[in-house]
């Protein structure tokens, strides 16, 4: 499997069956920088650096952090688990 399908399962899985994620970010800008640091395999730190400028209306930065860490463990755990 892919990275790129290993990501797409995992954001048909949370569309699915955890919309409540999906309407606890607090920004789609946020939510569309978490997936594409997903595609680039970006830590939590190198993610954080890119969207450091990005005007999102973030209360408590480490909410995204944490969810986008785990986030990135399924889709690696995932791509791995397949081959």
């Amino acid at each position: 499997m892919t990275r790129n399908a290993a990501i797409g399962l995992l954001l048909r899985e949370i569309a699915e069956e955890m919309p409540i994620v999906l309407r606890a970010l607090p920004d789609d800008r946020l939510w569309s920088a978490m997936v594409a640091g997903l595609m680039a395999d970006h830590n939590v730190d190198e993610l954080a650096e890119k969207i450091a400028d990005m005007p999102v209306s973030i209360e408590e930065p480490a909410d995204w952090r944490e969810f986008y860490g785990a986030m990135r463990d399924m889709v690696n755990e995932t791509g791995v688990t397949v081959r």
